[in-house]
């Protein structure tokens, strides 16, 4: 009795992303589980590219790796493309995902709360998702419509973040109330922004003076009002 013939079929075909202009290698990994050793045309279908094809040995039971090198891939524009690899006897679908070559910048500001007539330092976060550098990113922080604004410049590499930190802030003139903030970060044609607010609070004089001066605690009082009496009984017992 013959065995049956080779049968190839598609164990692995995976995702792929690359950046934008970049040329890419495609792998997929094909068995044969058929009872013999066979030779197949293995296709490969990638959306907007030409199609390609390879002639491909394995033997009864094995598992070969079948690479398609240098797919002309360098002129897609960043999107998701379908991919399509096929065997005599079987097929299977992928993605090919194009980055843009470009920085991809998000903004963090906190909350902050401060007290009347005081200047503070604030921080700005700037996160770079993106597949490239970005140099000279331009931040500002902008308070009260403008009342206050403040700028700087930092890098922040791919796929990393950096602080920038606005320290001294001029703020000691705003009375009590709510400030609205807004960061900004520009680089080339990418903007980010984040908003928060800025609480000033007004400060209670009555507790100031209730304080007292600075560091006569309750327990001192106490010391006190205890060396007052040993000091009246002593001189009580001198008379």
């Amino acid at each position: 009795e013959d065995e049956p013939p080779a049968d190839f079929q598609i164990d692995t075909f995976d995702d792929v992303e690359i950046v934008e202009g970049d040329e890419t290698d495609v792998e997929v990994t094909i068995e044969n589980d058929g009872g013999q050793d066979g030779e197949q045309t293995v296709t490969l279908d990638v959306e907007d590219v030409d199609e390609l094809e390879q002639d491909v040995e394995i033997d009864e039971g094995d598992t070969v790796d079948v690479t398609f090198e240098d797919v002309a891939t360098g002129d897609l524009e960043p999107d998701t493309y379908d991919m399509d690899v096929e065997t005599e006897d079987d097929s299977a679908s992928a993605e090919l995902e194009v980055l843009a070559d470009a920085a991809d910048l998000s903004v963090t500001l906190d909350d902050i709360e401060i007290f009347e007539g005081n200047t503070t330092d604030i921080d700005v976060e700037i996160d770079n998702d993106g597949v490239a550098d970005a140099e000279d990113v331009e931040v500002e922080l902008d308070i009260d419509d403008g009342e206050i604004t403040v700028d700087d410049t930092v890098d922040v590499d791919s796929d990393d973040s950096a602080t920038v930190t606005f320290e001294d802030v001029e703020t000691d003139d705003l009375e009590e109330g709510d400030y609205d903030m807004e960061a900004t970060a520009t680089h080339d044609d990418d903007e980010a922004s984040d908003d928060a607010t800025l609480t000033v609070e007004e400060v209670d004089e009555e507790e100031e003076d209730d304080e007292g001066i600075p560091g006569f605690t309750a327990g001192i009082a106490a010391l006190a009002l205890l060396g007052a009496a040993l000091l009246a009984l002593r001189l009580r017992n001198e008379e």
